[in-house]
């Protein structure tokens, strides 16, 4: 939360109820993440691409650990 306020300009309260689903933070709460491919911050399209399905995924409950890593 930290690091993507940052990023953004923002303190994290405000990311928290602006930009992250609340389903995402849920999700991490009960211990449930997606493994980040490769160089997380790369512009490679294949990679975002992977990572925004193992998201969309995590937010419909499908998600797990090795989601963005398959």
């Amino acid at each position: 939360m930290r690091e993507v306020a940052a990023e953004l300009g923002n303190t994290p309260a405000v990311c928290r109820s602006s930009y992250i689903d609340p389903r995402i933070v849920d999700r991490y709460h009960e211990g449930t993440i997606i493994e980040m491919p490769g160089d997380a911050r790369a512009s490679d399209e294949a990679i975002r691409d992977r990572v925004e399905q193992a998201v969309l995924d995590l937010l419909r409950g499908q998600g797990s650990r090795a989601a963005a890593a398959a």
